[in-house]
């Protein structure tokens, strides 16, 4: 985001117990939050980093596998068109 555009925001509901904790947490002021706003746009952001990287990592597992399975077929290609031209 460009330095002058504004964030656009919305409103979301957490529950209460889970607003305590967070508010716990910001007091300690050596964590460097100053609000419940910064605390929860951190922590959704880093989920969002971790779901995105396991998907990535599910995706180049698939893209792996059918590398497999595609050399696996070329090979068994290979031999079946090589034994019909040795008849």
């Amino acid at each position: 985001m460009a330095k002058n555009e504004r964030q656009e925001w919305i409103t979301t509901k957490i529950p209460k117990d889970i607003a305590d904790e967070i508010e716990v947490l910001i007091k300690n002021k050596k964590l460097g939050y100053n609000s419940k706003t910064g605390f929860i746009s951190d922590a959704i952001r880093e989920k969002i980093d971790e779901l995105s990287g396991k998907a990535n990592k599910q995706q180049t597992k698939l893209d792996d596998k059918m590398i497999e399975m595609s050399k696996d077929f070329n090979e068994k290609l290979e031999m079946i068109l090589d034994k019909l031209q040795d008849n």
